[in-house]
C-alpha cells in the first residue's frame, strides 16, 4: 500500500515529497513503538482478540480513508487514519508470528515461519 499511497498523496494534493518523507518517518517509528509491545499485550488479552481487533481496526481506518477522500475531507484527517491504519497493521504481525510460535512444535518452527514469510508476499504480489 506504501508505494501507491506515496505517489497518490504527491500528485492528488500537491505534496512536497520532503513533507510527506518526514510524515511517513514519524508514522513508522510510532508504529515501532507500538510493535514492540504488542506481543505483551497479546499475552494479556489473548492473541485471536488481538488479532481479531487490528484486522477490524485496520478495515475500518482504510474505510474512513475511502470515505474521508470521497467527501474531500482535510489533508490532515487523511493523513491521519493513514497512520492510524499502519499502526493497526503494526499490531497484527508480531502477535500471529507469536500465535505461529505458540503452535508450531519447535522442529517445525522454522517451516511455520517460513510458510507464513511466504503467504504475506504472495499476499503483496496478488493484491
Amino acid at each position: 500500500m506504501l508505494p501507491y499511497v506515496s505517489v497518490f498523496f504527491l500528485k492528488a494534493y500537491d505534496l512536497n515529497a520532503n513533507d510527506l518523507g518526514f510524515f511517513f518517518l514519524l508514522t513508522f517509528a510510532f508504529r515501532s513503538l507500538v510493535q514492540a509491545y504488542t506481543g505483551n499485550i497479546s499475552d494479556i488479552y489473548g492473541r485471536k482478540k488481538v488479532i481479531l481487533f487490528s484486522l477490524l481496526g485496520r478495515f475500518l481506518f482504510l474505510a474512513l480513508i475511502a470515505g474521508l477522500y470521497y467527501f474531500k475531507a482535510p489533508l490532515f484527517a487523511i493523513l491521519s487514519s493513514v497512520a492510524l491504519s499502519f499502526i493497526m497493521s503494526a499490531v497484527f504481525q508480531p502477535v500471529t508470528q507469536a500465535a505461529i510460535s505458540d503452535h508450531v512444535p519447535e522442529k517445525n518452527f522454522l517451516h511455520g515461519m517460513s510458510i507464513i514469510r511466504v503467504g504475506g508476499n504472495l499476499g503483496w504480489m496478488i493484491g
